[in-house]
């Protein structure tokens, strides 16, 4: 059986905006939905919870997630536990908030985490926002320039710089004093970003996966600067380490090119997010990932498939 974690959002419930849910398939294709959220909201996530990445260590489920516990106040990232993979996952603590100038007023994760040793892991996470003194900032400098009438909500993700970190965590028990974390000395992973305009100007929540001797890291892209409606891709990343010191970079998919392909009824360009590998025996990867055509405004699960001895970076 295959699980699909996934974050959803409508109508508050409860007092909740987003909520992570479970949803099962045979095949990968055909997946059916447990009906009800498998997360115990706690202070921390009480609002929002999303990004969800499971994994299993010493016959129990660990979920890493990130949170909010109100409307206004940025992501930041905790620990629950399962004793079964259908949960339900009991909150453990916060483990990280955004408390570095690069992490700006918020932080997410990608879907995946990297054994590294018998009780160690490593997580990869991107800031979603810049502070807010450099948002008004940036607003302030653009307002000079257009006049302050011509500025629009969609205007301020044009300066905002997507990085990507990463952050070890080791478990030793299931109380609070029991996990620790600690960031990579080398955040952000700047050297993955490109130049204003470029793919991978900015880098988020992306997945990641080892094979053989290499690593693969699949990150969301998009070129905010250019304007909205911004042109967004998926990644692909290679290297010898899981650190990604240096790697060989590229483009997986398209979202503007590929658009007819990945959803024949979007009326505009896609946004994309949040890709989430599963290597088959074969060698083929199937790549889960969010889509959302930006005229209808619904977030959906979208599957690329694609054999590594085709990809070429």
């Amino acid at each position: 059986t295959l699980y699909l974690y996934y974050s959803g959002f409508g109508e508050e419930r409860d007092g909740t905006e987003w909520s992570i849910g479970l949803a099962k398939s045979k095949d990968g294709l055909s997946f059916n939905k447990v009906s009800e959220p498998i997360l115990e909201h706690s202070s921390f996530c009480s609002f929002r919870a999303w990004t969800p990445a499971v994994f299993r260590f010493k016959n129990r489920f660990f979920m890493i997630f990130a949170g909010s516990p109100r409307r206004g106040l940025g992501g930041r990232i905790g620990i629950a536990w399962a004793d079964d993979p259908d949960g339900p996952f009991k909150t453990i603590r916060e483990i990280l908030k955004p408390n570095l100038p690069w992490e700006g007023g918020g932080i997410d994760l990608g879907p995946n985490v990297l054994s590294i040793s018998e009780d160690e892991f490593l997580f990869y996470y991107s800031n979603h926002s810049i502070s807010r003194w450099e948002q008004y900032m940036n607003m302030m400098r653009l307002a000079i320039r257009r006049g302050i009438g011509a500025i629009s909500r969609k205007d301020r993700y044009r300066y905002v710089r997507r990085r990507i970190g990463i952050a070890k965590i080791r478990i030793r028990g299931l109380s609070k004093w029991s996990i620790e974390v600690y960031r990579y000395e080398g955040n952000p992973l700047i050297h993955l970003n490109g130049s204003l305009g470029e793919w991978n100007e900015s880098l988020f929540c992306p997945g990641c996966l080892k094979v053989g001797e290499h690593y693969y890291l699949f990150p969301a892209a998009s070129a905010y600067s250019i304007g909205f409606p911004y042109r967004q891709y998926i990644g692909l990343m290679k290297s010898e380490s899981p650190y990604f010191k240096s790697a060989l970079k590229g483009i997986l998919i398209d979202g503007e090119k590929e658009r007819a392909s990945i959803m024949p009824s979007a009326k505009c360009q896609l946004a994309l997010d949040t890709p989430s590998p599963l290597l088959n025996d074969d060698g083929e990867i199937c790549l889960y990932y969010s889509v959302m055509d930006r005229d209808e405004g619904i977030w959906r699960v979208a599957l690329s498939k694609f054999h590594m001895a085709e990809i070429n970076i």
